[in-house]
């Protein structure tokens, strides 16, 4: 998804402002597109596995199992867009975890929220750059 921000000095040099915003406009496209593409493909797997499930509930015991192995939280976050399904749905199936659930998950980590600040000013910098 970053992957096109290598070329950001020279689509700058040769685009102006118009590259920036399209690189800008491409990044975020990327972003939604992953977001739709993941979602899909979780959905497929469900599917997969609960049509190939011997007993009912079986594979919703097998998440629990692997989410309570491996210590990650069995809620994700919520995705900030129309839809307010998570990426990997919860063990909704009607299995009843023998823990109490966590917490969902932080959206963005702080060295996340660092790196946006960063770039944000940098942006900020960029255009009085520009105009200045």
């Amino acid at each position: 998804m970053f992957m096109p921000w290598l070329f950001f000095k020279p689509l700058v040099y040769t685009f102006g402002m118009p590259g920036l915003f399209g690189l800008l406009m491409l990044t975020l496209a990327m972003h939604s597109a992953s977001r739709k593409l993941s979602r899909k493909l979780e959905s497929r797997a469900d599917g997969i596995a609960k049509s190939n499930e011997g007993e009912s509930g079986n594979y919703a015991r097998a998440l629990n199992r692997l989410y309570e192995d491996g210590l990650v939280p069995a809620v994700m976050e919520k995705e900030r867009s129309n839809s307010s399904r998570p990426v990997r749905p919860s063990l909704a199936v009607g299995v009843t975890p023998d823990y109490p659930r966590p917490a969902a998950s932080a959206s963005t980590a702080w060295h996340g929220t660092v790196f946006l600040m960063l770039m944000v000013a940098l942006l900020i910098l960029f255009v009085a750059r520009m105009i200045g």
